[in-house]
């Protein structure tokens, strides 16, 4: 791992995260409590050596454990959203602290403007907000009452005015700068979004045939294939099948292409309910011509269930006076091939001996399955 990598998963600790406005998150609220930590035993050490005041060296003392134990908390559990509310609190319960015991000596106060920029920066703006409100309420009061106490008596009300509109402003403008920032994340991922269902549109459109909603030729070439190697390395069968309407030309030819186009929706609606299991297809390759594709460890079962399609067609009776067949339906010829996968025998092989059985089908008077294997 290079240099960048190794400074990046020090601030994130591996935590993962869906957006750019966590991971923003993450890096500021590890970044945060490592130098609080620093920083609060620094001024433990002044306060307590140089300004000899052991009351706020003890705050400075607890708020830097605590912001070890906020950092534990966050590297173990990897909660976002509870360690910045925990970081957050401890830091106003502190603020609140030092504010009460320095009364604005040489402007402590002034440590105040952290809690707007953390507070909403860590935990969003609406909750953020909150937490600054609150914090404000009680330091504007707090500082209120101490005009004329505060920093030897020179704190006044002209200075109390001017800390709530400075307060009120830096807030404001911390507020719509995060606003801004997670409504643009928000933008960002509706985009993408839509993005990702156009590609999948388009993914589906490109394997799928426009008019029966089945599998297409081009998924057909894609999926034989992988669902070969699969049944060569168990040593299963693969049953491909192609069925052909019988005199779909005649049927198009009386009826128009309209009422064919409608009549092959049907006969793909009926195959997709046949082929039912996760790991078998159906796809239309052509015009009136469909194949299926069927993996199984008993080929007897298999062909036995491929030889019952054509009652399933037949029965949906759907009229075809052009027929040169005496039941005047439109019926189909099969051609199956069911053979073991072994080497060689690869699409090429199941496609010419499936349409091998199909054309003796044809010549046996259609509306019939031929087997091959």
């Amino acid at each position: 791992m290079n240099k960048n990598g190794i400074l990046k998963n020090f601030f994130t600790a591996n935590i993962p995260y869906k957006d750019g406005v966590t991971y923003r998150r993450i890096i500021m609220i590890n970044s945060m409590l490592l130098l609080s930590a620093f920083f609060f035993f620094a001024f433990a050490y002044i306060n307590y050596v140089v300004i000899l005041d052991s009351t706020v060296a003890l705050l400075d003392t607890l708020a830097g454990l605590f912001s070890i134990a906020t950092l534990i908390h966050l590297r173990r559990f990897k909660k976002i959203q509870t360690t910045a509310f925990l970081t957050i609190v401890i830091l106003i319960f502190f603020m609140i602290s030092f504010i009460i015991k320095n009364q604005n000596s040489h402007f402590g106060i002034i440590w105040s403007y952290f809690i707007p920029l953390f507070a909403i920066l860590f935990n969003g703006k609406k909750v953020g907000l909150q937490l600054t409100l609150f914090y404000f309420v009680i330091i504007f009061a707090l500082a209120y009452l101490g005009i004329g106490t505060w920093n030897e008596g020179e704190w006044s009300f002209i200075d109390f005015i001017r800390f709530i509109a400075s307060s009120a402003i830096f807030s404001y403008i911390i507020y719509t700068t995060e606003s801004a920032h997670e409504n643009a994340d928000y933008e960002l991922k509706l985009i993408r979004k839509h993005e990702a269902e156009i590609l999948d549109k388009l993914q589906k459109q490109a394997i799928t045939d426009g008019l029966t909603g089945m599998y297409n030729r081009r998924h057909f070439n894609e999926v034989v294939p992988k669902l070969l190697a699969i049944a060569r390395r168990e040593e299963s069968y693969i049953s491909l099948f192609i069925l052909d309407i019988d005199y779909f030309k005649n049927y198009n030819d009386y009826y128009g292409h309209q009422k064919g186009d409608i009549t092959l929706q049907k006969i793909a609606k009926e195959l997709i309910r046949f082929i039912q299991r996760d790991d078998d297809f159906v796809f239309r390759i052509g015009g009136e011509e469909f194949a299926g594709l069927i993996h199984t460890r008993n080929k007897d079962e298999s062909e036995e269930w491929i030889s019952t399609l054509n009652a399933k067609i037949a029965a949906l009776n759907i009229q075809h006076k052009k027929t040169l067949l005496p039941n005047k339906i439109v019926t189909v010829s099969i051609g199956v091939c069911t053979t073991k996968v072994t080497e060689g025998k690869n699409i090429d092989y199941f496609y010419k001996k499936a349409d091998e059985a199909l054309y003796k089908a044809k010549e046996r008077g259609r509306n019939t399955t031929v087997m091959v294997h």
